[in-house]
């Protein structure tokens, strides 16, 4: 079930989800408001649900051509969306005025409040937060109505599984009702009741959901993100929701600046199986850990509904002076994978800075099993390499499954003596070559990993491929008494 909810949800990008959540949830309250469930009427929302998604649209173009930069349409859609179920939907001519200036006020702050080509804050609630200083209007949250409760905890649930923020919003809500449970208790009042009054005041789960995990404005180590989600629901429970977003968002831009990363195609080299390196120089120097990822944007005309950003391992060591990402293409590409193809040499693309913690364990005594599916194999380029670099010897094992024999990549880097990494190939046209182990098998089972690790008990798992082979080959892993798994899945092509 988890395969297949990966496979459908990786045709989408994160902002497709997101915008196409936000449709289902404006369907469900045009549909209480027909059936006259909400207060608000039918003419009243629609008005409202229009002007702030098109005048947040209208925006976007116009910011955009003034800092000449590309436009990001659907960024603007969400912000429009979000700011419909922040403000009440009520049509009056002073409102009319307000919710348009404060659409502009959300667009603008994307553009203005920002840090070498990144956003610092959540749009929609620093807009909120400057309309309230401003005297102008607070933000009344009326999604946090009890017959939209049921839609925005499906829909919330769906975005946080799609940016793989899960126990981020777990965290962030456990926070959040214990201490709006301990004021309670100190105040001689009963927490279930404070709590159930909280969640018709304004709705977490909405603000967890569709706002407080853009990942544009997290840090990126998987402590800091965790962090941030508790400072936040511990602000939450004290503040306004959205006053307690944009002191995170401050927190969030502290402890990791984010900033837009520009790379230069250098050079690029094809492999068997549709495999590809591109090598890029950075226009600065970029600091990062081997097994770390980057966001790659790379706009192109008719784009598909994955967008036009792609996360990326870097396959290179952080000692080595190039950027390199490695890839797969499928029969039938991505709009994205097809304008990767034509890149030309000396074209430039942007990413986000780095993320991720598929990181090696800083106890060099311990035994390390390092497990690959195909392109997953690029975490693992950039760790030994990365040893290499440093000249440190460490007890690994790399079990590196293929399609084909001829699809093995990094010959150079994976089997040199120099990197004291043991490496056994599987496919099922294994052919033994002298001075190199293979495993003639169609894919990693209990029987491979018991011939080529009975020692896996003792070693600490990193495996990394698809999202369906990283959940088996862990659960294999687990059953032969691995205690200790780390994973890193690659969805889609």
């Amino acid at each position: 079930m988890k395969a297949w909810v990966d496979t459908f949800l990786a045709r989408f990008s994160m902002y497709w989800v997101v915008l196409l959540s936000l449709l289902l949830l404006f369907a469900s309250a045009f549909g209480l408001s027909v059936a006259g469930v909400l207060q608000f009427g039918l003419a009243d929302m629609a008005v409202c649900l229009v002007l702030f998604m098109g005048v947040s649209y209208g925006a976007n173009y116009l910011f955009a051509y003034l800092f000449s930069v590309r436009a990001h349409h659907l960024s603007a859609l969400i912000t429009g969306g979000i700011l419909f179920f922040i403000f009440t939907p009520v049509l009056t001519v002073a409102n009319l005025i307000l919710y348009g200036l404060v659409a502009v006020t959300a667009i603008a702050s994307k553009y203005v409040l920002g840090w070498r080509g990144r956003h610092i804050f959540n749009p929609a609630a620093i807009a909120a937060v400057i309309v309230a200083l401003a005297g102008l209007q607070f933000a009344s949250w009326w999604v946090a109505v009890v017959p939209l409760a049921i839609p925005v905890l499906l829909l919330a649930v769906i975005v946080l599984y799609k940016t793989q923020r899960l126990q981020f919003g777990v965290l962030f809500l456990t926070v959040y009702y214990m201490v709006i449970g301990a004021i309670a208790m100190f105040s001689g009042h009963s927490p279930l009741d404070v709590i159930a009054a909280s969640a018709t005041a304004w709705v977490p789960l909405f603000f967890v959901g569709f706002m407080l995990s853009e990942p544009q404005a997290q840090p990126g180590r998987r402590v800091q993100y965790l962090a941030y989600a508790a400072f936040v629901g511990v602000l939450a429970s004290l503040v306004a929701p959205e006053i307690a977003l944009v002191l995170g968002n401050v927190f969030g831009f502290l402890v990791a600046h984010r900033s837009a990363i520009v790379l230069k195609l250098v050079s690029r080299q094809a492999f068997p199986g549709g495999q590809e390196e591109f090598t890029f120089a950075p226009q600065r120097p970029l600091h990062y850990q081997a097994g770390q990822y980057l966001e790659v944007t790379l706009p192109h005309a008719r784009a598909d509904l994955r967008g036009t950003r792609r996360m990326f391992t870097i396959s290179s060591a952080p000692e080595e002076k190039t950027i390199k990402i490695t890839t797969r293409y499928a029969e039938k590409s991505s709009s994205f994978k097809t304008a990767l193809q034509r890149l030309k040499i000396g074209q430039t693309i942007t990413a986000t800075d780095v993320r991720g913690d598929f990181l090696l364990l800083a106890d060099t005594s311990q035994k390390l099993l390092f497990i690959a599916g195909g392109i997953g194999v690029t975490p693992f380029r950039s760790h030994v390499q990365s040893l290499r670099e440093r000249g440190e010897k460490r007890d690994t094992v790399l079990l590196y499954a293929v399609r084909h024999a001829d699809e093995v990549l990094f010959e150079d880097i994976l089997f040199a003596k120099a990197s004291g990494v043991r490496v056994v190939v599987v496919a099922s046209d294994a052919i033994p070559v002298k001075g190199r182990e293979y495993i003639s098998a169609p894919s990693i089972t209990g029987d491979v990993l018991t011939q080529a690790v009975p020692d896996i008990a003792q070693r600490h798992v990193y495996i990394s491929g698809s999202p369906a082979m990283v959940a088996a080959v862990a659960k294999l892993a687990h059953a032969q008494g691995a205690a200790r798994v780390q994973t890193d899945d690659f969805t889609g092509y």
